[in-house]
């Protein structure tokens, strides 16, 4: 089902529907640098990430974002094992390559349910 795009605010946090937890950055152990609802707290550094507008979003209307981790100021990557992880350095616009950080904000339904998927 495809959503209506809208714009995200400049910080944030996510509370997954299903287990009430908060998305955060892992910084340690064996899944280190992955994405994952666990954080009990909306407030954690690890539960607090950024925005940043697609640099070409004025030429092609596309509402398109850059996600980062406050924590690390790490930017998301999708990956093709459907893991997110907040470990690029840098902003990647290139859709073609697997080190891609753009993300596309949608809303999934009509109670205000959303999701940022990656682009490619």
């Amino acid at each position: 089902m495809s959503g209506n795009i809208f714009a995200l605010p400049k910080q944030f946090t996510l509370k997954s529907k299903s287990n009430g937890k908060y998305l955060k950055y892992v910084a340690e152990g064996p899944q280190s640098g992955l994405l994952q609802f666990s954080e009990d707290h909306h407030f954690s550094p690890y539960a607090k990430f950024e925005s940043e507008p697609y640099s070409k979003s004025y030429k092609t209307k596309e509402e398109l974002v850059h996600l980062r981790c406050f924590y690390n100021n790490k930017y998301w990557v999708g990956n093709s094992d459907h893991y997110i992880s907040g470990d690029a350095d840098v902003s990647e616009e290139v859709r073609s390559k697997p080190t891609c950080t753009l993300f596309k904000p949608e809303f999934l339904d009509d109670q205000g349910h959303t999701a940022a998927r990656p682009l490619r």
